[in-house]
């Protein structure tokens, strides 16, 4: 998904989030400004509903996802792929498009799953990286020195 669509899809995360069940539509053949019902989360708008029909809503095709109430022409593309160091969260769904992580011993920064630090010789982990949000979001470990006793 390019930036462009990242950003028109927030923006309709963000309305859709604080949005009414229903949406209105101009009936082009009456003129009439009609009240119509969203489809569910997991299906798209087929039709508009008419003076005497409501909102006609299908189901997402496999690979594709509406994740909120809307009246989308089509459900959106499930195009998340993990990249190198991730792995699969959350399978993609008619409800929800796919969801990466790093993988053990990474970390999130700047779009990449970057190594946590290694410790040098003769130190230790004294604090490892946080996880916040399913997301490792320290980049080091803090090493100290490791004391052995005899």
């Amino acid at each position: 998904m390019c930036c462009h669509d990242k950003k028109l899809f927030v923006i309709i995360k963000v309305l859709q989030s604080q949005t009414p069940a229903t949406y209105h539509h101009l009936d082009s053949s009456t003129g009439q400004l009609l009240t119509c019902h969203r489809c569910p989360p997991g299906h798209h708008m087929s039709a508009h509903c008419t003076a005497t029909t409501q909102t006609v809503c299908t189901p997402c095709p496999s690979g594709h996802y509406t994740q909120y109430w809307n009246y989308l022409h089509k459900c959106l593309y499930c195009g998340t792929f993990c990249g190198e160091h991730q792995v699969v969260k959350e399978e993609c769904s008619v409800l929800n498009d796919r969801v990466c992580e790093c993988k053990g011993g990474y970390y999130w920064d700047a779009d990449f799953c970057i190594r946590h630090s290694e410790c040098p010789s003769g130190y230790g982990v004294k604090r490892r990286g946080k996880k916040q949000n399913g997301q490792i979001y320290h980049h080091f470990r803090l090493c100290a020195i490791a004391l052995f006793c005899r």
